[in-house]
């Protein structure tokens, strides 16, 4: 039944119709004299939530990777500086974890990411110290001089990819490699 559900024609429609709007997009930005760019795969965007398995569960880990892949490609052929924001762990019940973050990132560097902005958590489940205080307003949230509890997901790729990792707190952007 699976494999009748991934190969339905509307669903690789689907997407590439979204990588031709990525690459359209990465064009206009080209002709506007821009060089570079950041894809968005964290914080619940369109990509991120491509690329996980709590809301995208039917594709298998390779496809939501290949897909990625796809959408990096069409935009470094117009932008050639492109590195991408990315989720490494969801830290939630059926999300991403970091063995499949690490992969993620290691198919986005061979296919020329030039840098990676990691973070963890999504906005339903932030990093894991505030955890308990998750009833309270957003802002209230955090404290912007504590960086410790964002650098955790992101540290999984140190030393698994070569090219530079940021991680990606709420406030700062901190170089980890």
């Amino acid at each position: 039944m699976q494999a009748t559900l991934l190969n339905m024609p509307w669903q690789r429609c689907a997407f590439e119709e979204t990588v031709c709007a990525f690459e359209m997009a990465s064009i206009k930005l080209a002709e506007q004299g821009c060089r570079a760019a950041i894809l968005s795969a964290d914080e619940d965007g369109f990509l991120h939530t491509h690329l996980s398995p709590r809301t995208k569960p039917i594709l298998p880990l390779g496809q939501r990777i290949s897909d990625i892949v796809q959408v990096l490609r069409a935009v470094k052929n117009h932008l050639p500086f492109c590195g991408v924001a990315l989720t490494v762990e969801e830290l939630c019940p059926g999300g991403l974890d970091p063995t499949e973050g690490i992969a993620i990132a290691k198919a986005l560097e061979a296919a020329g990411a030039d840098f990676i902005i990691g973070s963890g958590g999504t906005k339903d489940f932030p990093a894991l110290k505030w955890r308990k205080e998750t009833q309270k307003k957003h802002e209230d949230l955090f404290d912007w001089d504590d960086v410790d509890c964002h650098l955790a997901s992101p540290m999984w790729l140190v030393g698994r990819v070569s090219i530079p990792v940021f991680g990606r707190s709420v406030a700062q952007l901190i170089k980890l490699n």
